[in-house]
């Protein structure tokens, strides 16, 4: 699988699903030149754009193209109308796909990611250049900026390395995880794009939408919350996904082993925890299994090395998917957890 930085010159049928929806199937010839219509209407009018977009599919043009035009894409943690006006104030435009909504005051300009077309020159990207700035959730504290560039976001190959194997070629993502926090943006966009496996473009996040949606395919996978898991097994029809689910992800909090082992029983397969940060990536996987006990250790990510501090008693977390922290010798960064 070739690297983030380099997807846009990859080899690919123009025809091939990238996303889907109620607006019907995107390709990836719509998605390419997309991307491309956007960075040529990007060019000259600044390099900072708050990126917010409510569907996956035009979130994704709107990620490339500002990587494209050489910009960086900000996202916010909220799309609450204070959160989005200070992030505006500070950029030099907005990319919406929701035109008709009441606009921040401080919006200066406001584009549609999906407005242009424009053949796609297959550019490879800067894989060192920051391309994006979000934002930790905050639960602990305010909410912090964080930079990543592409190959912070590489973790996508791992995740594939990992499981790429057990899943179809052709199966649908779905996600409960907004696509402007670390672990939608990687699970619900990124690794589906450059896995090739179709996304659901909008946001499903009651069980009386999403279960009937997952039970049309016959290979789907899903990254979800514990909160969200809890709700989808509270209802009987999960179990008519067993044999079509393939894998399910939980991540944003622990997931309570009760949850863990009620999706197993229902759907076959029991949930993979991911365990990391906006600041260091994903750092470990687990599966809570009703016939293991106690539950099984984490394993780490293969790049990903921790440590216990001796000084403050804090998890070290080094790895390439750390953004932010004390570089090593190997020019990889270093973070407290």
């Amino acid at each position: 699988m070739r690297s983030l930085a380099e997807l846009l010159s990859a080899p690919r049928d123009p025809a091939a699903p990238v996303a889907f929806g109620r607006e019907g199937v995107q390709t990836w010839a719509d998605f390419t030149e997309q991307v491309e219509g956007l960075a040529k209407r990007l060019e000259g009018r600044g390099a900072a754009w708050l990126v917010d977009c409510s569907d996956s599919f035009a979130f994704a043009v709107a990620l490339f193209g500002v990587a494209r035009s050489g910009g960086v894409a900000w996202l916010a943690p909220n799309r609450q109308p204070g959160t989005l006006r200070d992030l505006a104030a500070g950029c030099d435009g907005t990319l919406r796909d929701e035109p008709s909504e009441p606009q921040p005051a401080a919006t200066r300009i406001v584009l549609d990611p999906l407005g242009a077309r424009a053949p796609s020159s297959g550019a490879v990207l800067h894989s060192d250049a920051t391309v994006l700035r979000l934002f930790t959730s905050g639960t602990a504290g305010q909410a912090k900026e964080i930079p990543k560039a592409w190959r912070h976001l590489d973790e996508v190959a791992e995740l594939e390395e990992r499981f790429g194997s057990a899943l179809a070629p052709d199966a649908r993502v779905f996600a409960t995880a907004p696509h402007q926090h670390l672990y939608g943006l990687l699970f619900r966009v990124l690794w589906p794009l450059a896995a090739g496996r179709p996304f659901q473009a909008e946001s499903l996040l009651h069980p009386e939408e999403l279960l009937p949606r997952l039970a049309e395919h016959e290979a789907s996978i899903l990254a979800a919350t514990p909160a969200h898991l809890r709700r989808l097994t509270q209802r009987e029809e999960l179990a008519a996904l067993r044999g079509r689910l393939q894998r399910v992800f939980s991540s944003g909090g622990p997931l309570p082993a009760e949850t863990a082992h009620a999706v197993e029983r229902a759907v076959g397969i029991a949930p993979v925890e991911v365990f990391g940060s906006t600041e260091t990536g994903g750092v470990a996987t687990r599966s809570q299994i009703r016939s293991e006990a106690p539950s099984p250790a984490w394993q780490t990510l293969a790049p990903v090395l921790v440590r216990v501090d001796p000084a403050s008693g804090c998890l070290r977390v080094a790895s390439p998917f750390v953004s932010v922290g004390t570089e090593r010798p190997d020019g990889t960064l270093e973070l407290d957890m």
